[in-house]
Parts: structure tokens; sequence; C-alpha cells
């Protein structure tokens, strides 16, 4: 199984071949640990309930430094390594973190491609995942970045099947 996922300082949103969820914490609450605390919670209850014994790949965006200020990069830098941190404790057969201009290009073929530009290309390329998606474009960006890393999961088995591997 492989998953996509746009973090915030208060919102997870995750997306994978079947499923498209997005957890948050209420705007009124603002105690950081206790935020923090229950997107632990949240995630662990996300990643338990994929499957229970098959494993997953994690795919998630990088925080995006200066957007919002330094504070804002702080606060989803956070979340970020509590949302790391629950998938390597789950088991993950790999947790990757995704640069956004990386993503953008590999799946939208522009690195610099704006939120329109990218809720376009994923209506008209993968409706069934706009679909689900939505208004949200913090759901449309993990599509996103779920199809990003199918594409680099796949891409890894075609060159296994060919025994291309490395001497090590």
């Amino acid at each position: 199984m492989i998953i996509g996922a746009d973090l915030s300082s208060r919102t997870l949103a995750f997306v994978d071949e079947g499923e498209s969820v997005k957890l948050g914490v209420p705007k009124s609450m603002r105690d950081r640990s206790e935020i923090l605390q229950e997107l632990f919670l949240m995630t662990i209850g996300y990643l338990s309930g994929k499957g229970g014994e098959e494993k997953f790949y994690l795919f998630v965006e990088d925080p995006v430094v200066g957007r919002g200020g330094s504070r804002a990069t702080i606060l989803q830098s956070q979340v970020h390594g509590v949302v790391l941190t629950v998938a390597v404790q789950s088991g993950s057969l790999g947790v990757y973190g995704v640069n956004n201009k990386t993503w953008k290009r590999s799946v939208v073929g522009n690195g610099n491609a704006t939120k329109d530009e990218v809720t376009d290309w994923l209506r008209a390329n993968h409706p069934a995942l706009a679909k689900r998606a939505g208004e949200d474009q913090d759901l449309v960006d993990a599509s996103c970045i779920y199809l990003h890393g199918r594409g680099i999961i796949q891409q890894g088995e075609r060159i296994s099947s060919l025994g291309l591997h490395p001497e090590r």
C-alpha cells in the first residue's frame, strides 16, 4: 500500500488507492503539546486502520520553508516529525519526504504549478481521485503526492524485475 500525505500545523490529509481522509484539531485548541498529542493519536488511528498486517510506504510533503514565516515552518515541522515517527513505529516499508517542487514536476509536469493548475491536472487525469478530494486543496495535494509515490514504487519494481541491482 502507498499513502500520500499533505500536512499543516493542525491537519493531516492522507490519500491511498481507496481512501481520502482529512483529520485535524479544532482552531479552539491552542496548547501546542495537546495539539501534537491529538495529531499523534489521529495518525496512530489512521495508520493502524490501514489493513492491520499490510505494510505501507508513506510519501509526505516536506515542510515548506518560509511560507507563512519561520513560526509556520516550525509548527508544520513538528507535525511532520510526529507523522514520520508514527509511520516508522508502525512498521512501514519506507517513509519518504518529498519536496513540493519535486512532486509537482513528477506528477503535473511543472515544479512551479499553482494550486489551480494542480487541481485542474488532477481533475483531467485522475477524476476519481479528484472527486474524493473535492475542493479541499490539502486532499488534492495528498492525491498528487500519492501518485508521485506510486510512480516511484512502480519504477522500483520494474527495475527490480529486470535484475538490475548494483553490487553492494
